[in-house]
């Protein structure tokens, strides 16, 4: 697991749970990033009552990496459920979604980097100029 942690407290209680399964790094130069992203099959991201679609969820479909995230994250209005991702309960539901994306890998990358030309810049900007000329 890559990345920064908001509380060091749910750091620590993951890490004796799982640390002997899952290495768990700090802040990462973005280099680093850009390599684990080239390199993944799938982004799970949970998180609890966060607004927003996050980042880490946008630059992996970015790079073609399929997304499970839980139902308590805002980046869940971004997963299309079973084409480029999941919106799973917990963990053990996660676990079976890796496994089914890890079936046919090709298909959720594919639709997690379609995803990720839909939300570019250029499309919101175009979006935001049609808003705005409506009241012209």
């Amino acid at each position: 697991m890559a990345g920064h942690w908001a509380r060091k407290d749910t750091m620590d209680e993951f890490i004796s749970k799982y640390g002997k399964y899952v290495e768990v790094t700090s802040k990462i130069s973005e280099k680093e990033l850009n390599e684990l992203y080239s390199k993944a099959s799938v982004l799970v991201r949970f998180g609890f009552n966060e607004r927003g679609p996050g980042m880490g969820v946008l630059e992996a479909m970015w790079y073609g990496v399929p997304v499970i995230v839980n139902e308590r994250l805002g980046s869940k209005e971004l997963i299309r459920q079973g084409e480029n991702g999941f919106v799973v309960k917990d963990v053990d539901e996660a676990v079976d979604r890796i496994n089914e994306i890890l079936e046919n890998p090709y298909k959720f990358s594919k639709n997690a980097w379609e995803t990720s030309k839909q939300l570019s810049w250029e499309n919101h900007t175009k979006k935001l100029i049609e808003l705005l000329s409506k009241y012209d």
